[in-house]
């Protein structure tokens, strides 16, 4: 589970072996702290689940946010995935992997798409493909990591050192404190 919540149950164990305070007392404190809203009750896959509250209201303003661009069309015009792929292919001379070729035709489709993975898996080479391809359909581009050290990483490995960048150091306090009547937009590759 990837989020800045825990299980009500293993923070009342946890509390309890840090604190040395018998778990009914903590249970106590956390439905007080729940009654001011200092914190967050919330259910994740079937588990009741406890957040600071600033981190709550930050989470779901992120959903909220991803949900909306899943549903937007990307600021480039349609492009013909095979085609495309065939010309990156043929301009960095390689053969992408089966899973890196359905990534980019759903990244040219598409204005948002998380990549993860751990290293050596291909990432780098997947954003280089899109941004070769976009580009080439005369796109203006900004490039985004969540850390100065993953924003040099990407800039060096992409070849982008004199282009825009945004290095988000700060990204949740930065978004959740915009009007949702405000929303901060660029397009950006992450």
């Amino acid at each position: 589970m990837a989020t800045a919540a825990w299980p009500r149950m293993k923070l009342l164990i946890q509390a309890e072996k840090l604190f040395e305070i018998p778990s009914t007392i903590l249970a106590e404190a956390v439905l007080a702290e729940l009654a001011t809203d200092a914190v967050v009750a919330d259910t994740i896959e079937g588990r009741r689940c406890i957040f600071l509250a600033h981190l709550w209201r930050a989470e779901k303003f992120i959903a909220q946010r991803l949900q909306a661009l899943l549903h937007e069309r990307p600021p480039w015009p349609a492009i013909d995935a095979e085609r495309a792929l065939a010309w990156v292919e043929k301009k960095f001379g390689l053969t992408l992997a089966a899973s890196q070729r359905a990534a980019v035709t759903l990244a040219l489709a598409s204005k948002l798409v998380v990549v993860t993975g751990g290293p050596g898996v291909g990432k780098i080479t997947l954003v280089n493909s899109v941004l070769k391809i976009v580009c080439a359909k005369s796109v203006a581009v900004a490039l985004c990591a969540p850390t100065g050290r993953a924003a040099k990483r990407l800039a060096e490995s992409t070849a982008w050192k004199r282009r825009p960048f945004i290095a988000c150091s700060k990204p949740i306090r930065a978004m959740a404190g915009s009007s949702a009547a405000r929303p901060i937009r660029f397009n950006a590759i992450c």
